[in-house]
């Protein structure tokens, strides 16, 4: 999952790094399943459907929320109710055929009571959510990104939430442990931690979604 890696998990990891410096860590952002030949892999991050375990365990569930950088604004057209967001490029996020994609403009729309027959489907789409959240950054659009992965440049204005409005990804991330991981004391040391932080974040995207 190359957007959770670099938009979510690597800040994680940066601060779990910095608190274990004994240790080297490889990281591969990759949609395949990691091959067992080549290197030995002690955790993968998921999405889908998958039932927690003692090897797995859901970390979160995600949420989209419309977000765009303060330049693309225009001083023509406000953004004082849901509608308004039709007068600009909206950009979309499509996993298909690998995973379930997150929700769509019409269904945030539909979510607003907002009638949206009028949008362009396919304007632009991206695979990656990683690479729609640079455009927006770039003031290309505006985009339903996941939360985790804008809350830090929204928290320093990079990007704008210009609506409340959160809508449920439709399945959640899971961390699945190699059957040896939890043979390590640093693995066990390293689960504990990163689930804890992935409480964390479901704390925050259930408030967005109350």
């Amino acid at each position: 999952l190359p957007s959770l890696l670099s938009d979510w998990l690597a800040p994680h990891i940066y601060a779990w790094q910095d608190e274990h410096p004994e240790l080297n860590l490889f990281l591969d952002g990759s949609h395949a399943e990691p091959s067992p030949e080549g290197y030995d892999i002690d955790f993968r991050f998921t999405y889908g459907d998958y039932v927690a375990t003692e090897n797995a365990i859901e970390l979160f569930r995600d949420c989209v929320v419309p977000v765009c950088s303060p330049w693309l604004l225009r001083p023509d057209v406000l953004l004082n109710k849901p509608a308004d967001l039709l007068a600009y490029p909206l950009l979309s996020i499509d996993w298909l055929p690998k995973f379930a994609s997150p929700p769509s403009w019409r269904d945030w729309f539909k979510a607003q009571q907002v009638d949206c027959e009028s949008i362009r489907d396919g304007y632009r789409v991206y695979s990656l959510s990683a690479m729609a959240i640079q455009a927006a950054l770039a003031g290309q659009g505006v985009v339903l990104a996941q939360y985790s992965m804008v809350a830090d440049a929204l928290s320093d204005g990079r990007l704008i939430r210009p609506f409340a409005r959160a809508l449920p990804l439709p399945s959640a991330y899971f961390l699945v442990g190699a059957k040896g991981a939890f043979d390590k004391a640093h693995c066990r040391d390293f689960h504990r931690w990163i689930v804890a932080r992935g409480r964390e974040q479901m704390v925050i995207n259930q408030r967005l979604l109350a």
